[in-house]
């Protein structure tokens, strides 16, 4: 038998070939089988969700998003907060600025110190709220 004949490969058939091979495989039609009875049974799988958790489900989520919505308000409230501070520190800066005695030095690095705080905080609150969206 030539192994490289048409015939002998299957080439062109559209049954496969151990079905008719007249010596075919019990465990290749065992697969087969099992093949077929898979693709009848995923189609009937259901899944059902009872009405109870249903509603466990919309009642926690819900709360998640009330949780966000109270975060995202805190944070807002903040961020305000920080902008009113960083102003009056601004004023405050402006009103020593032309001052060029020692303690108008240190005041301006503490009144700096404390925008650069105050900065920080801010883009740290707005990061979360960027996060939350």
């Amino acid at each position: 038998m030539d192994i490289t004949s048409s015939s002998a490969l299957n080439i062109g058939s559209t049954q496969p070939s151990y079905k008719k091979n007249a010596e075919s495989l019990p465990h290749m039609q065992y697969v087969d089988k099992q093949l077929s009875d898979i693709k009848t049974h995923v189609k009937e799988d259901k899944v059902s969700i009872s009405s109870q958790a249903l509603a466990l489900f919309q009642q926690e989520k819900s709360q998640n998003t009330n949780t966000q919505s109270v975060e995202s308000s805190v944070n807002d409230q903040a961020i305000e907060n920080i902008k009113k501070q960083l102003e009056k520190l601004k004023q405050e800066l402006n009103n020593i600025q032309h001052d060029n005695s020692e303690d108008a030095k240190r005041e301006r690095r503490m009144l700096q110190g404390q925008i650069n705080a105050l900065n920080a905080s801010m883009l740290d609150l707005l990061g979360k709220k960027l996060n939350g969206i």
